[in-house]
Order: C-alpha cells, then sequence, then structure tokens
C-alpha cells in the first residue's frame, strides 16, 4: 500500500512546492513592511526584495531535502563554463525560432496573438524602474529561487516517483506551465528541459544556476547594450550553437545513463560518483 500512495504523497508535495511561491509572494508583500508606493511603478523592486526572502526559504527547504533525498553534487570545475554556455546559447536560438513560429502563428491563433501582445507589454516595463532592480529580480535572483523550486526541489521529489526521463519532462513541463503566458511557457520548458537533464548529470544546483542566470541575463541587457545591433549579433550566435547545444546535451545524457563511459562533457570532478 505503501507503494501506491508514496508516488502521490510525493507528486502532491512537489506540486504544492510549486504553488506555495505565489502565496509566499504575497505573504511578503503584505506583511513585510515596504515604502508607500504601486506595485505597477515599483514591480522590480518588490519582487526583488521577495525572491531575497525566497531564495533563504527555498533554501533552506533544499537544504533539508538535499540530505535525506537529493544525490551528492558532481562538483563542476572552471571548465564546465564553456560547454554550460554554449548550451544556454543554443537553447537561446531554439526559443528565438520558436518566437519567430509563434508569430507566424498568432495571425491564425487569437490566445497566441494576444499571449505575444501581453508578453511584449510586460518586457516593455522593463527599464520604467532602475536597470539594477530589474537584473536583480529577473536575471539573479529570480533564477535562484526558481532553480531552488524546479530544479532542487521539484526535481528531486519527481526523481523518488520514478527515475529517469520523468523528472526531466515533469519539472520541465511544470517550469513552463508556471510561467503562466501561452507564448512563454513553451521556450521556459525548452529550457527547463536542458537545465533538469544538466541536473540529473551532475545534482549540482551551480551549474544550472550559472545557465539561467545568464539566459535571463542575455534578455535583459543594461539599456546601453539593449540594441538592435547587438540583439543581431547575439541571434546570430544562439543560432550557430542550436546544434553544439544539442550534440552536446546528447553527450551529457549518455554519460548519465552510462557513468563508465571516459568522457566529461562537463569537466566534473568525481563524475563517477553519487
Amino acid at each position: 500500500m505503501d507503494r501506491i500512495i508514496k508516488p502521490f504523497i510525493l507528486l502532491f508535495t512537489a506540486l504544492v512546492t510549486i504553488l506555495s511561491y505565489e502565496t509566499l509572494q504575497e505573504i511578503i508583500y503584505f506583511y513585510i513592511p515596504m515604502p508607500p508606493f504601486s506595485l505597477e511603478k515599483n514591480y522590480f523592486f518588490i519582487d526583488t526584495i521577495c525572491c531575497a526572502v525566497m531564495v533563504v526559504v527555498y533554501g533552506f527547504l533544499y537544504h533539508r531535502i538535499y540530505q535525506h533525498t537529493a544525490k551528492k553534487p558532481i562538483l563542476p570545475s572552471l571548465q564546465s563554463i564553456l560547454p554550460c554556455s554554449i548550451i544556454t546559447l543554443g537553447a537561446g536560438g531554439i526559443s528565438l525560432l520558436w518566437f519567430i513560429i509563434s508569430d507566424y502563428l498568432s495571425a491564425s491563433i487569437p490566445l497566441l496573438a494576444q499571449s505575444m501582445e501581453s508578453f511584449n507589454e510586460t518586457w516593455s516595463t522593463l527599464y520604467q524602474e532602475p536597470y539594477y532592480w530589474s537584473f536583480l529580480s529577473v536575471a539573479f535572483l529570480g533564477p535562484l529561487v526558481e532553480e531552488l523550486i524546479f530544479r532542487g526541489l521539484v526535481f528531486n521529489l519527481l526523481e523518488k516517483v520514478r527515475p529517469g526521463w520523468f523528472p526531466v519532462i515533469g519539472s520541465a513541463i511544470a517550469f513552463g506551465i508556471w510561467h503562466g503566458e501561452p507564448v512563454q511557457m513553451v521556450y521556459t520548458a525548452i529550457i527547463g528541459i536542458f537545465l533538469a537533464i544538466i541536473y540529473q548529470r551532475t545534482h549540482s544546483l551551480i551549474l544550472c544556476s550559472y545557465i539561467h542566470i545568464l539566459n535571463n541575463s542575455l534578455s535583459t541587457l543594461p539599456p546601453a547594450w539593449d540594441t538592435d545591433q547587438v540583439h543581431t549579433i547575439l541571434g546570430i550566435i544562439s543560432y550557430a550553437l542550436i546544434l553544439p547545444a544539442l550534440y552536446l546535451t546528447y553527450r551529457i545524457v549518455l554519460e548519465s545513463k552510462h557513468p563508465s563511459l571516459t568522457t566529461n562533457t562537463l569537466h566534473l570532478k568525481g563524475s563517477d560518483q553519487d
């Protein structure tokens, strides 16, 4: 009976973990004293405070689960930065392709068109506040919170239900749905798959956080760098790295399935240990 009930308990716990974000955000907003100003004009400032508190809360929860359920992380090296950067940019190239496809489909799919409009309106407010607040909220603290939730907590819970591809796909889909906007769900689920594969191989939030922060930083550039020329260059590089990113990810999957392989795509230390 335990074997039947336990997976449902784990799945329910994963769901509660995801839903707890909104609840915790509301608690922080209403119960932590803040200056009297509107949410609309100071969104990124408030979100930065919320994310800072959540890093502590979810970090504590991850530490507790890590002690009892998660595998020991394999230590990355400085050489891991190159393959992880290639994977990040390649995943970004896939996301750009999705935006091209969704822009084309939006002409015949009203829901997608509405989602694209809503998404663009949200990002148009990025520079209405000082850049450092949007950077902390979107590019730094936000990714840390999301990695703690979806890779640190949700992935480990799903892995105990069924190892293999289930936690990879499950955590990635949950990551996509959690973002809310239909147009955003697809590309966040895509990056979620890359992140989950790397986490499955390493159980290291350091590498996943690096990829997530780099990905969000490239879409949250400082105003001086947020030009058509810079975006064009980044787009060309991202498209060019799609196939290398897929190849590197394929090798990481093989290494996860066959730890005895001598290859070490992410240049891990102690890669044969759990």
